[in-house]
Parts: C-alpha cells; sequence; structure tokens
C-alpha cells in the first residue's frame, strides 16, 4: 500500500499479489497500480473480478464494487490511453480508499 501511495507502481503490484486476494479493496488496489503502470487492459480485467465479485456476505465488496463498476467503465477499449502513466482524471488511490 505504500508503494502504490508512493506511486511506485512496479513495486506495489508484487507486494498487493501477497495481500489477501479474497478482499475486493485488495483487488482494486492492484487494479490501480496496474493503471499506474500503464497496463491498461490487466486494470480493466482486475476491475471487472472487482465488479462481478461472489462471495457471500461480504462488507467490504460493498465498498468496492462501485468503484470498481465505474473504473471498469472508464477503462473501456474507447477511453484514451494516457502517455504519462499516471491514473486518469478522478481515479486516485487516496480518494478510492476514501469512497
Amino acid at each position: 500500500m505504500i508503494a502504490l501511495g508512493e506511486k511506485s507502481y512496479d513495486a506495489a503490484i508484487p507486494e498487493l499479489q501477497q495481500s489477501d486476494l479474497q478482499d475486493p479493496n485488495n483487488l482494486y488496489s492492484i487494479a490501480l497500480a496496474q493503471l499506474g503502470k500503464g497496463d491498461r487492459e490487466a486494470a480493466r480485467q482486475t476491475v471487472l473480478k472487482v465488479a462481478n465479485f461472489n462471495r457471500v456476505n461480504s462488507f467490504m465488496y460493498a465498498f468496492a464494487r462501485r468503484k470498481a463498476r465505474q473504473t471498469a467503465k472508464d477503462l473501456a477499449p474507447a477511453a484514451p490511453v494516457t502517455q504519462s502513466g499516471a491514473l486518469p482524471t478522478g481515479l486516485s488511490w487516496s480518494r478510492a480508499r476514501q469512497e
């Protein structure tokens, strides 16, 4: 999480992959790191996993689902790719965790 907050996306992804992948918020954080790294397709696939997460009584899912569905729409193939590797406007790790 620290690496993601510091925008060290290459370091953040393997760290986050060691977290609880049954927690949709962790998967959403991985998607943000993938997006920050510039891998839009991997980020899109990851947020689709979150948006369609299938776990009974997952309180954390309630927080991640809406964010993931909106991010999946934002990452649809027609969306432009940023060359800077920065997160698209409106997507930030700190904002995502606060919603």
